[in-house]
């Protein structure tokens, strides 16, 4: 008979395997293995100009339909308890994956954006090719290039009644 013990994640944790990932999620020893609940990459980065840290979770195996997966301890090279501090950050962001999963609506970029990615890509190369520093706003004939770049690649019907931009020296 199962115990809500045997249902409930013992504790958060820290996982560092032996391919040299660090998981974070709430885990349970099985014995051969740990179960890992909603496993979770974090990463950490300093905000410019501040004293603070950013701290980002990614989803260990965004591509899996299962919201856990069981590691064989032979394959972790030390597991340690979560600090307290990023527990609710991980809660957040492991809740938020969950929801989009059960929703099955993780935003995935699709054709249109991938044309905005590419004449972005090509505008900005040019930016950073020509010798002019743009310390002041772009040029108008710039930006009306990019917008003319823009429609070309979205000749759609959607794309037709949209109202161009009031002030030509602001790209977005």
């Amino acid at each position: 008979m199962s115990t809500p013990s045997d249902l409930i994640p013992e504790r958060y944790e820290v996982i560092k395997l032996k391919s040299g990932t660090e998981v974070v999620g709430m885990t349970r020893d099985l014995g051969e293995t740990i179960e890992i609940t909603l496993p979770m990459i974090c990463q950490l980065s300093l905000v410019p100009g501040t004293p603070r840290t950013n701290a980002v979770f990614y989803p260990y195996a965004p591509l899996s339909a299962e919201e856990k997966v069981n590691i064989p301890k032979y394959e972790i090279i030390h597991r340690n308890l979560m600090n307290e501090q990023f527990v609710p950050y991980y809660d957040s962001a492991s809740s938020k994956w969950m929801d989009m999963i059960e929703n099955k609506s993780i935003p995935l970029a699709n054709k249109e954006d991938m044309k905005v990615q590419e004449v972005m890509k090509r505008h900005l190369a040019r930016i950073i090719e020509s010798d002019r520093e743009f310390i002041d706003a772009p040029e108008e004939e710039f930006i009306e290039e990019v917008l003319e770049d823009l429609e070309r690649e979205y000749e759609q019907e959607e794309f037709k009644y949209a109202v161009a931009p009031k002030d030509k020296k602001k790209i977005h």
